[in-house]
């Protein structure tokens, strides 16, 4: 056995050998748990941002890594519950009104097996300069509109870069308007590969803040 953070891999190996001597052998591998299965709490833009309404992602799984399709989750202050996707993925939306979130998740699967799940967030320090970006896909095809989806408190301009490879493909400035703003981008048809939407915004020190998520184009 091999302890791997808190669970023990076991190994078995079973050789057999005829009477004329001759032998076959296997060797399978299991995991040991007292966890089987596996919950996670993920912001879209990786810290939450207060007063406006954040999506954040729960991501159930075994813990030989399969996700847990069709499990039932219930999360602290959600009314209703949610279930996972054939990817094991759920989404929901809370808007955080503290520098700090705690939230507890708990999850039951398709066979009945149960599992609970904390987590504590810390909201961006910049409450006032603050936002985040949502891009309304994941994917998209050379030519496409982008729609990306702006909110933050205050009225300063978010500006905007698609980068590939490094190199500025690009660049756009959002005025926010009660705190949300929705952009069209017509995306170049020649474009293609892995982009960066790169957004931030200046404060009243002239420092920055920044947010950026990762597109398939």
């Amino acid at each position: 056995t091999e302890t791997l953070s808190g669970d023990a891999s076991l190994e078995i190996l079973v050789r057999v050998t005829d009477t004329a001597g001759q032998s076959q052998e296997r060797r399978i591998s299991r995991i040991v748990t007292a966890r089987p299965l596996r919950l996670l709490l993920l912001p879209e833009c990786g810290v939450l941002v207060q007063n406006v309404p954040n999506r954040i992602y729960a991501y159930a799984s075994y813990a030989h890594g399969r996700p847990a399709a069709g499990a039932r989750l219930k999360i602290t202050d959600q009314p209703e519950e949610i279930t996972t996707n054939d990817l094991g993925l759920a989404v929901f939306e809370m808007t955080p009104q503290e520098d700090t979130v705690a939230l507890t998740v708990t999850a039951v699967d398709r066979d009945g097996l149960t599992a609970s799940h904390s987590q504590t967030f810390h909201c961006g320090q910049v409450a006032d300069r603050d936002f985040l970006i949502r891009s309304d896909k994941a994917v998209y095809t050379g030519g496409d509109t982008l729609v990306l989806t702006v909110l933050g408190a205050g009225v300063e301009p978010v500006f905007m870069d698609l980068i590939r490879d490094g190199q500025i493909m690009l660049t756009t400035t959002i005025d926010l308007h009660n705190g949300k703003r929705e952009s069209q981008i017509d995306l170049p048809p020649d474009l293609v590969g892995h982009v960066d939407i790169v957004a931030y915004r200046f404060g009243d020190a002239g420092l920055a803040v920044r947010k950026s998520r990762s597109i398939l184009i």
